[in-house]
């Protein structure tokens, strides 16, 4: 079997996308915990460690996808794998969706932390949602690597 050198970035990504998992577990391990309502002892500290989850989250994504477009994963894959542009322009499309989402989903995290009631009751309905659209968008990274990798050194054929 032939040794398979692949691109510095790679091991770096995949190291960032399991520090993601790791991040969205964590966020979804806090979701379980109940929810006091706002007035109720706790509903402040929850809704301020929320907060914090959620823009840990966000700056960790801020970073990750800025990596991924500007420091090489992105531009690699669609130079290399011609292929695979289509889907890594839309990848780079969702990033920008999903980091206004969060955005929202802060705002309403810090209202809430302030003793408002957020304006949409769903926030966890919400946060769930979006944190399982970036479950499957780095996922469909990872994918779209190791399609491009297995197919680039013939072990696909």
């Amino acid at each position: 079997m032939k040794d398979v050198k692949f691109e510095p970035w790679v091991d770096e990504m995949l190291a960032e996308h399991r520090a993601l998992h790791e991040s969205i577990d964590e966020v979804r391990d806090f979701l379980a915990q109940p929810r006091p309502a706002v007035g109720q002892k706790g509903s402040h500290t929850w809704a301020a460690m929320l907060s914090q989850h959620l823009v840990a989250l966000h700056d960790q994504l801020f970073r990750h996808f800025r990596a991924e477009e500007q420091d090489g994963m992105m531009r690699d894959l669609a130079e290399r794998y011609p292929r695979a542009w289509k889907r890594v322009e839309v990848m780079i499309g969702q990033h920008a969706k999903i980091l206004a989402d969060m955005r929202t989903l802060m705002s309403s995290a810090m209202e809430y932390a302030d003793g408002i009631p957020p304006s949409d009751p769903r926030l966890r309905q919400k946060l769930r949602k979006v944190l399982d659209e970036l479950k499957a968008h780095e996922e469909a990274e990872i994918d779209l690597i190791q399609r491009m990798y297995y197919n680039d050194i013939g072990t696909g054929d």
